[in-house]
């Protein structure tokens, strides 16, 4: 079994709809979806690199940005910080862009965001 389909089963062992992948403290994706975060009304995605796939839903949401003048950036998302994001969200082919408003082991939860929101509705009339 490779190690992201052993990480999605223990996710939802533990009821949770998502592993996050983390790699040397910094997190790089979920297991079946790319992961972003908003800070200070940034979009922000893990720099891409052999350790992160470059989805086709991925490039989407940073062209979505583009588009609805959404600021995007490029740069880790350190798991240290990642409780003082705004807002987080998953993307993917059958996500298309879904907020995350819970992290297992963080005592904060996140509400779907006005950014993610605005994402979601440029995402669904682009498909």
């Amino acid at each position: 079994m490779s190690p992201t389909v052993f990480r999605s089963q223990r996710a939802h062992e533990n009821a949770a709809a998502e592993a996050l992948l983390v790699r040397d403290g910094c997190v790089m994706e979920g297991s079946h979806s790319s992961f972003l975060v908003v800070e200070d009304g940034c979009v922000v995605a893990p720099p891409l690199t052999n350790y992160i796939l470059d989805s086709i839903s991925r490039q989407v949401v940073e062209s979505l940005c583009a588009r609805e003048n959404i600021p995007f950036a490029a740069r880790p998302i350190h798991q240290e910080r990642l409780a003082e994001a705004d807002e987080l969200m998953l993307t993917g082919t059958t996500l298309e862009v879904t907020p995350v408003t819970e992290v297992v082991g963080l005592e904060r939860s996140w509400p779907a965001g006005p950014v993610t929101r605005k994402l979601q509705t440029a995402f669904r009339s682009a498909t």
